[in-house]
């Protein structure tokens, strides 16, 4: 299949370009990268990160200038946002350091009860005061009591005010286990594309006949106002700026269920 691109189209499936014409995409979705990929037709080794694989296009990505070729080498599942999506399926949970040490806990305990009986039914059968049975019976109940039964309890309601401590910091933890990993964090690194911005470039200030001019508004909703020096100002005083930016670009904003995009 061949794919033809042009500025503000979605793609939708991973392909190699074959022909292009001053062609970028916007990767922020797969790769946090916030700055458009200029894509090329040159051959790259294999096993290039995904993100250095100039000479392709993915899935779920799109467009934001120029014009392209390209042909499909994979969809759906094949794609490059399929093997995430599989390999989040295929996820193994990792045990916190507190599970770890309760595994080793309760080897440790079954170790000792197993030596416990042992010594007990020895002993008991040496001297010969009680029969097997009720010497039998005798360190199974001994067993049972070193057995720190309230231990499991102890530690549950601990770890849920270590959640109701992190929740009064804007910290949401939705499994228990994990409040013990996150309680100890100093330092948290994350991605800013997508997680602390939305990727989405809104004006904000304009400079104009030496003055600045601050634009509000949240997004590309289109409401808001301009000010200059905190006076809002009628908009027809900038109309020409205004028409001259809308001119120089092919952007469209786009409305959908109330949710507003730019292609």
């Amino acid at each position: 299949d061949i794919i033809l691109l042009e500025a503000g189209d979605i793609i939708p499936a991973d392909a190699r370009l074959v022909d292009i014409s001053s062609l970028q995409v916007d990767e922020a979705s797969l790769t946090g990268e916030s700055v458009p990929s200029k894509k090329t037709t040159e051959v790259f080794k294999e096993g290039t990160p995904v993100a250095d694989q100039e000479n392709m296009i993915f899935m779920g990505t799109s467009t934001t200038y120029g014009k392209g070729k390209a042909v499909v080498t994979g969809t759906d599942m094949h794609t490059e946002f399929g093997k995430i999506a599989t390999s989040l399926q295929t996820t193994k949970e990792v045990q916190t350091p507190l599970q770890i040490k309760f595994a080793r806990l309760a080897k440790q305990i079954g170790i000792i009860a197993v030596v416990l009986i042992i010594t007990v039914l020895i002993s008991g059968t040496l001297q010969g005061t009680l029969s097997f049975g009720k010497m039998l019976l005798f360190a199974l109940a001994l067993t049972v009591s070193t057995i720190p039964n309230s231990l499991p309890i102890i530690v549950t309601v601990s770890l849920s005010m270590g959640s109701k401590r992190l929740a009064k910091k804007n910290m949401l933890i939705k499994k228990l286990p994990a409040a013990e990993s996150l309680g100890a964090s100093t330092i948290i690194c994350s991605d800013k594309t997508g997680t602390l911005t939305k990727n989405q470039m809104t004006l904000t200030k304009i400079f104009s006949d030496n003055k600045i001019i601050s634009v509000s508004g949240t997004g590309y909703k289109p409401e808001g106002h301009f000010y200059i020096n905190n006076q809002q100002i009628n908009p027809k005083k900038i109309e020409l700026l205004l028409r001259i930016g809308y001119l120089c670009n092919n952007a469209k904003l786009v409305e959908k269920d109330n949710q507003y995009s730019i292609i």
